[in-house]
C-alpha cells in the first residue's frame, strides 16, 4: 500500500531524517514512535508532500509519489490528520467534514458521513456548532472523521493524542482501531508508546533520524530498549 525507500529530508544544510525504510501494507495499523526531535513528523509532511526537499522514494499502491504536490496526493485518496487537529475553527461539524469530501464525485457521501456519525455519535449533536468552540477531544474526532470522508485508501495520523486527557485518548485510540478494522490502512506517528504499539500490528522506533528498531508491536513492547527508554520500565 505505502512503501517508503531510502527518505532523507533536510531544511537548508540540517537533515531531519537519515534514509529510512517503511512500509505499511493493505490493512496493517503500522506506528511510527519516539521522541520529540526524532524525525517523525518530517517523515509524513515528506510523504504528503508537504515539504519537497527529499530523496529516496514514496510509492502508494505501486506509483511513485515522491515530490508530488500535496494536492495531487490528496487526490489519489491518501489523508491526513494533521498534528493539533487543524479543524476549520470559523466552520461548523458540518461543513469541516464536507471539506473533507470536496475532491469526491461519486452519490456515497452522505453514506460516509454517517458512518463517521457512527464512529463520533458526539458530532452528529454538534453539527451547526462552529469547530473552533468543540473541546480538544471533538476537535480530533472532527479531524477524524474528515479524513474518513475523503474516502481515503490510507490514513496519515500525527500524534492523535496530543494535548487530550487520558479518557479520551482511551477513547481516541479504540476509535483508530475500529477504523483499521474497516479494511483502512493507518500510519500512525505517536509519542504515547504503550497506546500506541497496543493498537498496531506492527512499529517502527525512530531516533534521531533513523529507524532504530522495527517489529511486530507485542514484540516491540517486550524489547529491552524500548521498554527502559519509552516505557519508563527499569531492569
Amino acid at each position: 500500500m505505502l512503501t517508503v525507500k531510502n527518505l532523507e529530508v533536510s531544511y537548508g544544510a540540517i537533515r531531519a531524517v537519515h534514509g529510512i525504510t517503511l512500509n505499511v501494507e493493505a490493512g496493517e495499523l503500522v506506528t511510527l514512535i519516539g521522541n520529540n526531535g526524532a524525525g517523525k513528523t518530517s517523515t509524513l509532511k515528506a510523504i504528503t508532500g508537504v515539504i519537497s526537499n527529499v530523496k529516496g522514494s514514496v510509492e502508494l499502491n505501486g506509483e511513485n509519489i515522491t515530490k508530488m504536490p500535496s494536492d495531487k496526493i490528496a487526490a489519489k485518496k491518501m489523508a491526513m490528520v494533521p498534528e493539533g487537529r487543524r479543524v476549520f475553527a470559523g466552520m461548523n461539524v458540518r461543513e469541516n467534514l464536507e471539506m473533507g469530501a470536496y475532491l469526491r464525485r461519486d452519490s456515497e457521501v452522505q453514506q460516509d458521513m454517517e458512518k463517521v456519525f457512527t464512529l463520533f455519535p458526539v458530532l452528529k449533536e454538534r453539527l451547526k456548532q462552529q469547530a473552533g468552540t468543540l473541546s480538544g477531544g471533538e476537535q480530533q474526532m472532527l479531524a477524524i472523521g474528515r479524513a474518513i470522508m475523503a474516502k481515503p485508501q490510507i490514513i496519515l495520523m500525527d500524534e492523535p493524542s496530543l494535548g487530550l486527557a487520558p479518557i479520551v485518548v482511551e477513547s481516541i485510540f479504540e476509535s483508530i482501531k475500529n477504523i483499521n478494522l474497516q479494511g483502512i490502512p493507518i500510519l500512525m506517528v505517536e509519542q504515547n508508546v504503550f497506546l500506541a504499539l497496543n493498537v498496531a500490528d506492527r512499529g517502527y522506533v525512530m531516533e534521531n533520524g533513523v529507524i532504530a528498531v522495527e517489529g511486530m508491536s507485542q514484540d516491540l513492547l517486550q524489547n529491552e530498549m524500548v521498554q527502559r527508554v519509552y516505557l519508563g520500565m527499569e531492569d
